[in-house]
């Protein structure tokens, strides 16, 4: 290669150099993988000095990957004097595959697993002299994580006498522990509930920790078989599959798990302590026990063999097959897309056993309720880690919430988990159902409810309904908000709260614009009895059996609120002075069934407001009510309906007509027959003068009334008159006066009109006199017009 060419190539080679650099790995953390927590006996053999067997870690990054070439540090940090490490530090392996091995430190023609490496550790011959000795030697990276093995020795069983043999460890099974020999069973992925527990001791009776207890399979268990192991605590320190004796009290408790592979056939596992799962160090053949080699284990025949201090006999082990007991949504909830859209992110769930383990090979099968999504695929299987997937389309008509499951069947039960995803609704409108306004009184609800409807129909949204202005603080609503039900429609109720005046609700959706609601609330009416149903001419209520206010076809008034007084009373000449004409308002009065009569809603004449708080309705009976007393159902504008018990209904209910003159002195409405004009202060009635008066209640007339299609007139051109002879009595200043005929006034509704001729001697005076008139139906008492008569005037 020429000057030129090596030049060129420069740029490259530090390219690549960087690029390796960049892919470097940084030790994050270190864990132990074999040899904590051995237990051996000094003594036991010839050696010069007991040898534990290596003591192996691991060291991976932070996403959990082993460390090639990682330098890891070892320190003994606790030991007795003549105590040797194989070296201070000892860099990791790059090996990966079936050729790797362990550890490297007793043969150096092997390689280590990649990120593993390991040390040795030899003991001084002390504890025949000095008692039970304790070890502890400390692994670290260079972050400053470390792992701490603990490595202990015993005097010989044979050392007798002496202050040595107090220290003498034992290994004994519990009481309470499973037993060798026993046959456990469980299902896959399970934990057995009754542990093993084995305790460590010396002679003396102290107690032992930090000794390791594993679960070893017999050599001669088939292949294929149900497995078992201890479970390890997280952060114990103990070798991955076993369990370290509490130094309290020296016991250590293996809670045996069961693994992935069911079987009936029992499998043997033996209780091995103080030892290691893989043989590493052939010089420390003596101080353990090579169970299952045959012969010596000479240079390196029990290497790769599980050997250890003690081994308890076997226990037998069979498995059931590991059933489903629920699935997990691990990921992919709550997700919304358009219609026609795949949801952003896969459905991820994951199958697990009754001990929250996850269960591989399941096959779970994906549904939607509406069926509006397609899935690919439409099951899974769960792989080692139990978890399934899918990825959800939703079709052009979806609309609203899904519900989409993720099924599967074990052990004749089918186990399920719901996501659920939204179709995302492309809204056009919000509006109002009518009616938009309403009115109820204070502390009563509204009488319908408040309705908006979603364009299009979109069922399952939520709207929100809010009071956003308003006096009439207190009112509430059912809820703050509605779903839409098939018909795109929500609604709520509003109750009046105990304050007057107006309220505005609003309604939302999303971003369209809101509806709006104007609701009134009103002040609530004093209560109507029975002594509100007052006469329409002389408006006084009944009292006693001659006094009657009311009476088929005669005109009442209601009075709601406060009661009438002289200020009060209605100008009932402009009332009367011209036909009335039949109001429909929002007030109704029914009168029940009577006789032959069905129920009978009065007629609604006129509503007036002449004081504050006090409405008057007038009204006429029914012609078709018979006299007596009646429970009346009264409905009162936007107010619930509501009875008065005991009204009366007379026979006759005479009341006399009056106007209010110049003076302000209520006075007859009276006309003279022969001009038609009214008599008044500036016009008094003569002697011998015929008048014409106006009344109500006169009692039943021939043809008869009748209010069954609207108020009662008369027949154009036909006289309705008394029933009965002599049924009108009219008095002047307490004298009967003659003259006297009564008939239905032709264009009066409830209006009779009286004549009567006026006396030429001196019963009569200038000034005012006073007119009476009586009513007398056979029967019945004779009722009279209002307490006192009615005045009017004479020249």
């Amino acid at each position: 290669m020429t000057h030129v060419d090596r030049l060129s190539f420069a740029p490259v080679f530090a390219a690549l150099i960087l690029a390796a650099s960049a892919f470097a790995q940084t030790p994050a953390n270190i864990s132990i993988v074999q040899g904590n927590g051995q237990l051996i006996c000094d003594g036991c053999s010839n050696d010069a000095f007991p040898n534990f067997d290596a003591m192996v870690v691991q060291v991976t990054d932070a996403n959990n990957n082993p460390v090639p070439n990682a330098v890891v540090t070892w320190a003994i940090t606790s030991a007795n004097g003549g105590s040797l490490l194989g070296g201070t530090t000892t860099t990791t392996g790059t090996t990966s595959g079936s050729s790797a091995v362990l550890c490297n430190a007793y043969n150096t023609a092997t390689a280590e697993a990649q990120g593993q490496t390991c040390n040795s550790f030899v003991e001084s011959l002390n504890a025949l002299t000095s008692g039970l000795l304790v070890d502890t030697v400390t692994a670290s990276i260079s972050n400053g994580n470390s792992v701490t093995f603990y490595l202990t020795q015993s005097p010989s069983v044979q050392a007798t006498g002496g202050p040595s043999q107090q220290y003498v460890v034992t290994a004994s099974l519990t009481s309470d522990s499973v037993q060798t020999g026993t046959l456990i069973n469980g299902s896959a992925n399970s934990v057995y509930p009754t542990p093993i527990k084995v305790r460590f001791q010396t002679l003396g009776g102290t107690p032992v920790g930090n000794v390791q207890v594993q679960l070893i399979p017999d050599p001669g268990n088939l292949k294929g078989g149900p497995t078992v192991s201890c479970q390890t605590p997280a952060g114990s320190g103990a070798d991955p599959g076993s369990v370290l004796s509490d130094p309290n009290t020296g016991i250590a408790t293996c809670n045996v798990v069961f693994g992935p592979t069911p079987g009936s056939a029992p499998a043997a596992f033996w209780v091995l302590t103080g030892g290691v799962a893989s043989f590493q160090n052939p010089n420390n053949v003596n101080n353990f026990v090579p169970y299952f080699v045959a012969g010596a284990c000479s240079s390196f025949a029990c290497v790769g063999t599980p050997d250890g201090f003690n081994l308890f006999q076997s226990i037998q082990v069979t498995a059931t097959p590991d059933f489903v007991s629920q699935i997990s949504i691990v990921s992919g909830n709550n997700q919304s897309a358009n219609p026609g859209q795949g949801l952003p992110r896969p459905l991820v769930a994951t199958v697990l056993d009754a001990s929250g383990n996850p269960v591989g090979g399941q096959t779970v099968t994906w549904s939607a309720s509406p069926n509006v999504v397609t899935f690919s695929p439409n099951s899974s299987v769960s792989g080692t880690n139990g978890q399934v997937s899918t990825t959800a389309t939703l079709s052009t008509n979806a609309v609203g919430p899904v519900s989409i499951t993720a099924r599967t069947t074990s052990n004749n039960q089918t186990i399920t988990i719901a996501f659920t995803a939204t179709a995302n609704v492309l809204l056009t409108g919000l509006t109002a159902v009518p009616p938009t306004t309403q009115t109820a009184q204070v502390s009563t609800p509204f009488r319908q409810p408040l309705v908006v409807q979603v364009t299009p129909a979109t069922p399952g949204l939520t709207v929100n309904f809010a009071i956003t202005a308003g006096a009439a603080t207190g009112t509430t609503l059912s809820a703050a908000s509605a779903t839409t039900q098939a018909n795109g429609q929500a609604s709520i109720a509003v109750t009046a709260g105990p304050n007057a005046g107006p309220v505005t609700v609003s309604a939302t959706l999303g971003n369209l614009p809101a509806v709006v609601f104007s609701l009134t609330v009103t002040p609530a009416p004093p209560p109507v009895s029975a002594a509100s149903f007052l006469n329409g001419a002389g408006f006084f209520p009944t009292s006693g059996s001659q006094q009657t206010a009311l009476s088929p076809c005669s005109i009442g008034t209601m009075v709601v609120g406060s009661s009438l007084t002289q200020t009060t009373l209605p100008t009932v000449a402009n009332l009367y002075a011209a036909p009335l004409q039949f109001i429909s308002s929002p007030a109704s009065i029914t009168f029940p069934a009577s006789g032959q009569s069905a129920a009978s809603n009065a007629p609604i004449l006129n509503i007036t407001n002449p004081a504050a708080n006090q409405e008057l309705v007038t009204f006429e009976v029914p012609c078709e009510v018979a006299p007596g007393t009646y429970t009346v159902t009264l409905q009162l504008g936007a107010l619930p309906s509501f009875q008065v018990q005991g009204v009366v209904v007379g026979a006759a209910s005479p009341g006399i007509f009056e106007v209010p003159s110049s003076d302000g002195v209520r006075r007859a409405v009276l006309v003279r027959a022969a001009d038609g004009s009214f008599v008044s202060l500036a016009n008094p009635a003569r002697r011998g003068d015929i008048l014409r008066m106006y009344i109500t209640g006169g009692g039943p007339v021939q043809p008869p009334l009748s209010t069954t299609v609207g108020p009662s007139v008369p027949t154009p051109g036909v006289d309705a008159l008394p029933v009965n002879a002599n049924q009108v009595i009219v008095g002047v200043n307490g004298v009967g006066v003659g003259g006297v005929s009564m008939r239905a006034a032709p264009d009066l509704i409830g209006v009779y009109e009286v004549t009567f001729t006026l006396p030429s001697d001196n019963t009569v005076h200038s000034g005012d006199n006073v007119l009476a008139i009586g009513i007398a139906i056979p029967g019945n008492p004779t009722q009279y017009q209002q307490p006192g008569g009615s005045k009017f005037p004479i020249q």
